[in-house]
């Protein structure tokens, strides 16, 4: 057997000098060597903006590029509604500036797609706020790139949306801190370990060339594997080789176990009937969930599968709970009647002010 691994972002799983994998594209430096399409800036991760410091920073940055279209990816939900509303109070009186797209896995499938669409379709400038869904498998073209500092893979996932045509003009990717009153907002979601890698990996780093990219990318995935020690999965890890499957796995017996998802995200997935579709499938859904023969109703709902998706997002159960009694179904369902007071059909589920609205 063979197996091929393809990724983005070339983490250091197995090692090449010790012959446990062989690269098909065993010439790769070269390739970076010949790419000048971006640059990244990390310049200004030093220090920690807050919304208003933000507000001033981007608005100045809208006028001094009045042709450049331009993403700015959050690391949070609520840190990315809050950029949204602030940018649509800042344009409303300057539409002709260029049209306001927001995007997250807040907001349905169906419009989320939609909207990516009308991005792509959109000539000329545009201004698009969004969190990580556009980092893997949306193929958006921006002239800047404005992100939230983040792991390099992930910072290396949102440079891939800036200048992707190689267009003459040079694109530009700049990496800030944003915070809120307690924390940096990278804090709220991604490992200490991947961010002290990343921080140690950049240092006294400002402007990086696109070229550049392979050799910071090596030396982040090196850093996390000398950092390892440190990391908990280490020890879960040596837990196994011991034959401690109860500390490794078992949480009863050890807080530190392993577990695929953390209970503090808690989620629940809600079906939200926003438009004639939406209710075309949930009365089908409700005839198919009383099919006795198991295999016939799961043979109906594969049927319907695709479109029925389509209107579900993963909420915070916090966040639902306040408006409505949670059944013992797999799924929440939102009727017509209340999708204006729960559901916005710009920035998506109005969450609570919870710690549960600090998800992807």
């Amino acid at each position: 057997c063979r197996f091929i691994l393809m990724t983005a972002t070339m983490p250091l799983i197995f090692s090449e000098e010790k012959g446990e994998i062989m690269e098909l594209a065993n010439n790769k430096k070269s390739y970076f060597k010949n790419l000048d399409r971006i640059e990244v800036d990390y310049s200004r991760t030093k220090t920690h903006m807050d919304y208003e410091n933000f507000k001033c920073f981007i608005n100045e940055e809208i006028e001094k590029h009045p042709n450049d279209s331009m993403l700015i990816i959050l690391n949070t939900i609520k840190s990315s509604i809050k950029i949204y509303e602030i940018l649509k109070e800042s344009l409303k009186d300057q539409e002709d500036i260029a049209p306001l797209y927001y995007i997250s896995a807040n907001v349905i499938p169906k419009h989320r797609l939609s909207r990516i669409d009308k991005i792509r379709e959109t000539t000329g400038r545009k201004i698009v706020v969004s969190t990580q869904v556009v980092e893997a498998g949306v193929d958006i073209d921006m002239d800047r790139v404005y992100r939230d500092f983040a792991p390099i893979d992930s910072i290396n996932q949102a440079a891939g949306r800036c200048n992707r045509n190689g267009d003459n003009k040079k694109g530009k990717v700049i990496i800030l801190s944003l915070k809120d009153d307690h924390l940096p907002f990278a804090k709220y979601v991604y490992d200490p370990v991947l961010l002290e890698a990343s921080i140690k990996s950049i240092s006294n780093m400002e402007v990086v060339p696109e070229h550049d990219l392979y050799s910071i990318s090596n030396n982040y995935y090196k850093n996390l594997i000398e950092m390892a020690s440190k990391d908990e999965g280490s020890k879960i890890k040596e837990h196994i080789t011991q034959l401690e499957y109860g500390k490794a796995f078992d949480l009863s017996k050890n807080p530190e176990a392993f577990k695929l998802i953390k209970e503090n995200l808690n989620l629940i997935d809600v079906f939200i009937e926003a438009d004639e579709d939406a209710k075309s499938l949930w009365c089908e859904y409700t005839l198919i969930k009383n099919m006795k023969n198991r295999f016939e109703r799961r043979k109906a709902f594969n049927r319907i599968k695709n479109r029925f998706y389509n209107y579900i997002i993963s909420i915070p159960i916090a966040s639902i709970k306040k408006y409505m009694e949670l059944g013992d179904e797999w799924i929440t369902y939102i009727p017509y009647d209340m999708t204006e007071t729960l559901y916005d059909k710009e920035t998506g589920f109005k969450r609570t002010e919870t710690l549960s609205d600090y998800f992807l």
